[in-house]
């Protein structure tokens, strides 16, 4: 599965710029970590560029980084002072919805899942969070309910 981060180009003013390259490398190294066009099916790129409106979007593949991976994002263009935002975050998370029985529950989970009950009751909890990747994986309940 991939994950999404999408973000605009912007100059030190808040003006977009278009045609801005966004590399991402491994937080604080100089590895480019491998991004992609699109959710599926396509190769690792090294860079993605903004578009005219400055918008940019590139993915991250769950199975090339573990969750805990953090990324030093660059945005460059001739012309601008190149700004890097570092250490962040991509949120890698499915939430799954379904009954405190567990029926509907994924057999694969990554940390950081989410399964949010349908039949919460008083006293109960609201879901399980995958606290380890696998299959099943760890799942712990979660927000018990007053």
């Amino acid at each position: 599965m991939r994950w999404k981060y999408a973000g605009t180009s912007r100059d030190g003013n808040g003006k977009v710029i278009s045609g801005s390259t966004i590399v991402v490398t491994l937080a604080d190294t100089s590895t480019i970590a491998s991004i992609y066009t699109t959710s599926i099916s396509t190769p690792a790129v090294n860079y993605v560029t903004s578009s005219t409106d400055g918008t940019f979007v590139f993915y991250i593949d769950n199975s090339d980084y573990d969750i805990d991976q953090l990324f030093d994002i660059s945005v460059s263009k001739s012309g601008y002072t190149t700004k890097v935002y570092e250490d962040v975050v991509i949120v890698r998370m499915t939430i799954y919805q379904g009954s405190s029985s567990g029926a509907s529950k994924p057999t694969t989970a990554v940390r950081s899942d989410l399964y949010y009950y349908t039949d919460p009751s008083s006293g109960g909890f609201i879901g399980e969070v995958c606290t380890a990747s696998g299959t099943p994986g760890t799942w712990k309940t979660f927000g018990v309910i007053s």
